[in-house]
């Protein structure tokens, strides 16, 4: 199994005791000293107590000699490399190949889940992550900001997955006319509202924007304070069981929505070896997926809020490439990937969702590919 931090108890490390305390903090005790109220002072041991103070007196000569011995390997223990996530079928194998100890042993990884994408941009543009999970759009829109991104995996694409939904009174498209649509202040949000009006000839002037994270979609659209919202998994399969329908999908909009691995380029030369036992790891899992989806989608429910049958017909909605695949789209001296980057760049210019254009040439990096 995958190392995990405890939150409580000691350890040996190369200086001495090491006790993870209630304030988060690391205390250090050299050999020889003792844990608040572990043991009594030599001087205090008499009778039986005799025996037990020269055998410790012995277990600390040894220990020091060790740690002598070893100091020249001796270092500090790694800060956790921080992946970021919201909640989506497409991050799961991340997280499948984290309980199921497919990271190897090492600098550990640690997993974060954040409430939505937005919360994942904030995160890594403040340097609080290493890499995350993002669509194609949202690392595009952290380029504009200055950030020097690189995609190391394609973890999915949409097709289907990403759908506009509406109540049962609004049977087609044309109907959106005049009503109020929740969406995701997102690049993912604003390709798949254009897209919808597009097909029904309408403009964004015909309808009612309400931002909505996807946290926020479910309750408004249950209490009607929307019409219809711009969803993805699982909130798609909920609302699509409370009586909801779709109207339009990614399905409809294929390439255009596209799941990556990032992170700033600086840290793919320093942590490459570790990427690469993330991208590992989440083929691994691609593979457990495969080989028993119904036991995988059981390990995947808590998370989804979904039941298992429901997970894997949600996965029936994105394409999961696997290593061949990321190799064509990011290996070689035209990755696959630097053509969809430029379709999308320019479908979110027209859409004025990028303000200046974006060098992508350099985007795909395949050095973390097995």
């Amino acid at each position: 199994m995958a190392r995990r931090r405890t939150a409580s108890g000691a350890a040996r490390g190369c200086l001495g005791k090491i006790s993870l305390q209630r304030d988060g903090n690391l205390a250090v005790y050299p050999f020889g000293g003792a844990l608040r109220g572990e043991a009594k002072s030599e001087e205090a041991l008499s009778g039986g107590d005799l025996e037990t103070g020269l055998v410790r007196r012995i277990i600390r000569a040894a220990a020091l000699l060790a740690a002598l011995l070893g100091m020249g390997g001796c270092h500090q223990a790694e800060e956790p490399f921080r992946i970021g996530t919201n909640v989506w079928i497409g991050y799961e194998p991340l997280y499948i190949a984290d309980e199921s100890g497919f990271f190897p042993e090492g600098r550990p990884i640690r997993l974060v889940t954040m409430q939505n994408a937005t919360e994942v941009q904030r995160a890594l543009r403040a340097g609080v992550l290493e890499a995350a999970a993002l669509t194609l759009d949202e690392a595009l829109n952290l380029m504009q900001d200055g950030m020097d991104l690189q995609v190391v995996l394609v973890m999915d694409m949409s097709s289907g997955a990403d759908a506009l939904v509406a109540g049962s009174d609004i049977e087609r498209l044309a109907s959106l006319k005049g009503k109020r649509i929740g969406v995701e202040s997102s690049a993912v949000g604003a390709i798949m509202l254009s897209g919808a009006l597009e097909t029904a000839d309408l403009t964004v002037e015909d309808i009612t924007l309400v931002n909505l994270t996807i946290d926020q979609q479910e309750a408004a659209f249950q209490r009607g304070l929307v019409d219809a919202v711009v969803t993805f998994e699982p909130a798609r399969s909920r609302l699509l069981s409370e009586g909801a329908h779709v109207l339009f999908d990614s399905h409809q909009m294929p390439g255009r929505i596209v799941d990556v691995l990032v992170a700033p380029a600086a840290v793919i030369k320093r942590d490459r070896d570790v990427l690469r036992h993330v991208v590992e790891g989440h083929f691994k899992a691609l593979d457990a997926l495969r080989a028993k989806p119904l036991e995988v989608a059981r390990r995947m429910a808590p998370r989804q809020a979904m039941a298992p049958e429901e997970i894997l017909d949600a996965y029936r909605g994105i394409l999961l490439p696997g290593l061949d695949e990321n190799r064509r789209f990011l290996a070689g001296p035209e990755p696959e990937l630097s053509k969809t980057a430029r379709r999308l760049e320019a479908l979110m210019r027209q859409n004025k969702l990028l303000v200046k254009p974006i060098e992508v040439e350099g985007l795909a990096n395949a050095s973390a590919l097995p």
